[in-house]
């Protein structure tokens, strides 16, 4: 285990975890398809949520759920034009920038609706994963945009 570690470690250029940081961070294409279908069990709860619990309203919710979606079909679409390199990096960039934005939009109900009605750990729960979900996923997209941008600038 040890000389399997070591071997890890040489090939990896250092620690591990920094390793492992930097692969998610260019935003390799088993990650993205991984996230596109982590999307439907995800959207699926959020459908689920009850609406005056979680969301200042009825409409929010649904838009929420819609926005999901949209990410989902988004996902799938940079998947599907992998022979289109430009169609996928204007597909990526675009996706990139909706979680860029759902990052602030979530951290901002967050902070203005759930925390005041947040009394407990197991109801802070879903709020922070629904707050770190976009945080984390952004970094891995906007990785992708520029590993897609070199690719296609190559002769």
């Amino acid at each position: 285990m040890i000389a399997l570690l070591d071997g890890l470690r040489a090939f990896a250029g250092g620690a591990l975890w920094r390793f492992g940081v930097r692969t998610v961070l260019r935003g390799p294409s088993p990650l993205l398809t991984a996230l596109e279908r982590l999307l439907i069990p995800w959207t699926a709860l959020l459908a689920l949520a009850p609406s005056t619990r979680w969301f200042p309203s009825v409409a929010i919710h649904a838009a929420w759920v819609a926005f999901d979606i949209l990410l989902y079909a988004l996902l799938r679409g940079i998947r599907a034009s992998r022979n289109n390199a430009t169609r996928q990096l204007r597909l990526m960039h675009i996706t990139a920038g909706l979680v860029s934005t759902d990052a602030l939009l979530t951290f901002w109900q967050a902070m203005v609706w759930n925390a005041p009605r947040v009394s407990t750990w197991w109801q802070a729960a879903p709020v922070a994963i629904a707050c770190a979900g976009p945080l984390l996923t952004a970094p891995a997209l906007w990785g992708a945009v520029r590993r897609l941008t070199r690719l296609e600038a190559r002769p």
